[in-house]
């Protein structure tokens, strides 16, 4: 409002009735709550230009519209009306726990998803680098153990220890 307030009053209209939920009488700086007294909060002090009220633990039976009929020094009354909708929460929770866990799952699928392709790449190299290793000739034949047949016309016999099968059957 252009000019400060006088008088205000808070009410809760219902289609059978009108409750008062508080009223402030700013000439003397008092607050007096009707019925709602410990639900309802307003703050009532000389010199306000607008009102607002705190409903505490608000549930959703407190839906519904809202009244506010205001009146200044100057003798001038406005009267607003304020719709409040206060949905269920059990109803918000569902849908919160459905988009919670849809969300962790899929965060759960990206996760075992990289794992298993670093796992697979992983194994993929080191198979490749086994496999190059060994179809390879061995550069450094010191360390091989095998001898380098550029030394010289050297040749060594190789010997292989068999062992010795029977030719005759076993008998049974």
């Amino acid at each position: 409002m252009a000019s400060p307030l006088k008088h205000v009053t808070w009410e809760r209209i219902q289609p059978h009735q009108i409750d008062h939920l508080t009223f402030c009488n700013l000439s003397n700086g008092k607050s007096y709550g009707l019925k709602y007294q410990r639900k309802i909060l307003m703050s009532c002090s000389q010199g306000m230009k607008s009102s607002s009220i705190v409903i505490q633990n608000v549930t959703a039976s407190d839906s519904g519209f809202y009244q506010c009929c205001l009146t200044t020094n100057t003798g001038e009354n406005e009267t607003f009306v304020i719709r409040l909708t206060v949905s269920d929460a059990k109803t918000t929770d569902h849908k919160n726990i459905f988009f919670m866990t849809g969300g962790a799952a899929s965060f759960l699928i990206f996760v075992i998803s990289i794992v298993i392709i670093s796992y697979y790449c992983r194994r993929k190299r080191v198979s490749k680098a086994l496999w190059d290793t060994q179809t390879q000739p061995s550069k450094n034949h010191a360390r091989s153990g095998v001898p380098d047949q550029t030394q010289g016309d050297k040749e060594e016999d190789i010997y292989v220890n068999c062992p010795v099968f029977s030719q005759r059957p076993n008998p049974r």
